[in-house]
């Protein structure tokens, strides 16, 4: 019985001894609550958890649990126009010996289901919200210093900031989106004043209207201050089922932001980045791979530079709208079902659009290719060639078929444009083909008729400058034929010499069967000057017995010489017809 009763004691003991450990726990652990949830030691906490954060963080009150968690609630982050971070709420791991001590350890922090809106400045810089300045220790009142000394000498240590499911919406100055993040996880291995690191995952991320990636994963640096650096060395990511690899850095507070990135990309199904476009399932098919670069400013991305290449790897395109058409109008059923040898494109962006230089569509027996602009407003202008087998053209309508022309390599080949937008690409190709066949029947009629008018225009000004000069001279000479000339006394004739004029011949007139026949005159004389009146003609010497023969008549002026007058016949003879 003693023993028992001895027992009974210590057990008792015992018992006592743990109920005043747990009890002083108890008592310990609400005096620590107490203390911790005091505005003075809420407002410290707040003050030295901001410091390790980096951000200006507040918070409306703050309990302890015996399995060392902190909850804080009601937690914001004050920004431009509004609340930068808000949540509900977060929890920590915490050491519980140090709080003995005025140090609180936190082990872990974790912040659930937070909603960060980033809000672009005036300026067009992306800046995290700053902490306020900390009044110099020379202005505080020395009472404070003496008395305060639990203040003073509390601290907060964070080893390890943890983001679970946040959510990140980054808006410009206007209010317009331009990044959305979902599924958002941080955590920080490193936060520090002068420098934050860590690794980001991210399951949604688009910007603007580009398409979306998924998975996204990158370790990234993040250093304050004018020329701070925001760097994504090794970014990865899917992308419409294929991988995405690359990096990004950005200067968010320096001058408009500038940024840049480079994108390889490979495996990327067509089908599933066409239906995100709107496209109907099994349109497309393939495999795309490529590789963009772009730099510019984060305020402004419309203006964004760079270059890129595209391949295609086992591509197929199925009643596309844009092929079924060309393949309607020409009657070429490949078009409709385009099973794609080799598929590229070389394009660089610039001004507000994406320049294609060379985009090629190439199957066995014929080859899309073309190239121009695509305007970020969805806008469409191409320059197309379709190439194709002479086999091919043989089948083909002659309305068609004529309006193929012949390349080098020997081909065919058909000139046409693309325009409209990116969801509604239009042709002009039956117009082309139409054109084409009117001029191939009527342009050498038009032309024959248009060279003809053009001749005979200038044949009748030819005839009608002609006719002008003409009527020119006749009325010159109607003028000089109405002004009589002036009369002019002609002086005597100077005696002939024996070459200019013969003498008179004293010999008997022929017989009359001699003098019948034509006979020219011994000497014709020569017509005078057109302006000048004929000479008196010379007495002849009066012949013995015989008529003295009829000189002949005057030449009348300006009349060519005329031929020598026939002999006048003798007296009492009848003139010969």
């Amino acid at each position: 019985m003693a023993t028992l009763s001895a027992v009974k004691k210590v057990s008792k003991a015992i018992l006592i001894a743990f109920a005043s450990l747990v009890t002083l726990a108890v008592l310990g652990l609400l005096g620590i609550n107490l203390y911790i949830q005091s505005p003075h030691t809420q407002t410290r906490i707040q003050d030295e958890l901001s410091k390790a954060l980096q951000l200006p963080l507040k918070i409306t009150n703050t309990s302890l649990t015996p399995w060392s968690d902190l909850r804080i609630h009601g937690i914001t982050v004050p920004g431009e126009g509004g609340n930068f971070l808000e949540a509900e709420s977060f929890h920590a791991h915490y050491r519980f010996l140090p709080l003995f001590r005025g140090r609180l350890e936190v082990t872990e922090m974790v912040v659930e289901n937070p909603k960060i809106h980033w809000v672009q400045n005036a300026e067009g810089k992306w800046k995290l919200p700053a902490l306020e300045k900390v009044p110099s220790k020379t202005t505080e009142p020395a009472k404070l210093k003496s008395t305060d000394k639990s203040r003073i000498n509390f601290e907060v240590a964070v080893a390890r900031f943890l983001v679970k499911n946040g959510s990140v919406v980054m808006t410009d100055h206007a209010g317009q989106a331009l990044g959305v993040f979902t599924d958002v996880t941080l955590d920080y291995a490193v936060l520090t004043a002068d420098r934050v690191e860590g690794v980001a995952s991210i399951g949604h991320a688009a910007w603007g209207d580009a398409v979306a990636l998924e998975s996204v994963r990158a370790p990234f640096e993040y250093t304050p201050g004018p020329s701070g650096e925001i760097a994504l060395p090794d970014l990865t990511a899917t992308f419409a089922g294929g991988k995405v690899h690359g990096e990004y850095r950005a200067w968010p507070e320096s001058a408009k932001s500038p940024f840049e990135v480079s994108l390889n990309f490979d495996d990327v199904s067509l089908d599933q980045l066409a239906m995100q476009e709107g496209w109907k399932p099994g349109q497309a098919a393939g495999f795309l791979g490529g590789e963009i670069t772009l730099s510019g400013e984060s305020s402004r991305l419309e203006r964004a530079e760079g270059r890129g290449k595209l391949r295609l790897r086992d591509g197929q395109l199925r009643q596309l709208e844009l092929l079924q058409t060309i393949g309607q109008v020409l009657g070429i059923r490949e078009l409709s079902d385009f099973h794609l040898q080799d598929a590229h494109a070389d394009f660089h962006v610039s001004g507000e659009r994406v320049h294609v230089e060379q985009l090629t569509l190439a199957s066995p027996d014929l080859q899309l290719t073309s190239k121009g602009t695509i305007r970020f407003d969805q806008r469409v202008s191409l320059e197309a060639q379709l190439s194709v087998e002479d086999a091919i053209v043989k089948r083909l309508p002659q309305l068609v078929s004529e309006g193929f022309g012949t390349a080098d390599n020997g081909r065919r080949t058909l000139d046409f444009n693309i325009g409209g937008t990116t969801s509604k690409l239009k042709t002009n190709l039956m117009d082309k083909l139409i054109v084409h066949k009117i001029d191939a029947q009527f342009g050498g009629l038009l032309d024959g008729l248009f060279k003809r008018k053009d001749d005979d225009k200038k044949k009748k000004d030819e005839e009608k400058e002609k006719r002008k000069k003409e009527k020119e001279k006749e009325k010159e000479a109607q003028k000089n034929a109405a002004t009589p000339a002036p009369l002019v006394v002609p002086a005597p004739p100077a005696p002939p010499t024996p070459d200019a004029a013969p003498k008179p011949s004293l010999a008997p007139p022929p017989p009359a069967s001699e003098s019948a026949k034509p006979q020219a005159p011994a000497s014709t004389p020569l017509a005078p000057a057109p302006a000048s009146p004929p000479p008196a003609p010379a007495e002849p010497t009066p012949v013995p017995a015989s008529p003295a023969p009829v000189p002949p008549p005057s030449t009348p002026p300006a009349t060519p010489p005329a031929a020598a007058p026939e002999p006048t016949p003798a007296a009492g003879e009848a003139p010969k017809p």
